[in-house]
């Protein structure tokens, strides 16, 4: 895992740990200064450059998945992860989660995930598929529909609290845009202008969104 990954809730990350004999680390982020403090380890190596994280308001656990299939399920307070049962369809290129109605005493939570199939010479194609996962700690992906835009797609989406309103930035000719996520469709529809070159790697929605 080369990037880190982020959430909204409690604002946890996880980074890369090479320091710590690999695996990962976990960190919490202020999110007015930016500052970070260290709080555990995960000794389980995240075997994707660019994975789905995000805080499970239903377990208090951190979700982590990948193109490879992996789902593991995080203690954010020690680091302790679980390895849970693949993804499946294992090749539908998962790279990036957020779960709905996430906050504090929801009743329900649906784990949403983004994909995107290899292509003939091995690269992904520009226009990737929003799934649901269900249950999470099962792995069995559920197609919901194509994002509908010739877009390359990062590790950026996330799901307000709030409204319950998808969003995930996108890269359309070079240039990265925010984009709202019709969780019923998979449809997306253009919610900023562009951030020219720059190509965030991470998005958390603020509160009251």
């Amino acid at each position: 895992m080369d990037r880190a990954g982020f959430s909204t809730f409690e604002w946890p990350a996880l980074c890369p740990g090479s320091n710590r004999g690999g695996g990962n680390d976990l960190y919490t982020i202020n999110p007015a200064t930016g500052d970070t403090d260290y709080v555990s380890h995960v000794p389980v190596i995240v075997d994707s450059d660019d994975p789905g994280f995000d805080f499970d308001p239903i377990t208090d656990r951190l979700r982590v998945v990948s193109s490879s299939g992996q789902n593991l399920s995080i203690n954010p307070s020690d680091g302790t992860a679980t390895v849970e049962r693949p993804l499946t369809p294992p090749d539908l290129g998962i790279y990036t989660a957020a779960y709905s109605n996430n906050f504090t005493g929801t009743p329900t939570s649906t784990l949403y995930v983004m994909g995107r199939v290899s292509g003939s010479q091995g690269n992904f194609p520009t226009v990737g598929t929003l799934y649901q996962q269900m249950p999470p700690q099962e792995g069995t992906l559920v197609r919901v529909g194509d994002l509908g835009i010739p877009a390359v797609l990062t590790g950026s989406f996330d799901i307000g609290g709030t409204t319950n309103t998808g969003y995930a930035i996108l890269n359309a000719a070079g240039n990265s845009a925010l984009y709202k996520v019709d969780l019923a469709t998979g449809q997306v529809t253009l919610a900023s202008s562009s951030y020219n070159s720059v190509t965030p790697i991470g998005l958390a929605v603020g509160l009251g969104f």
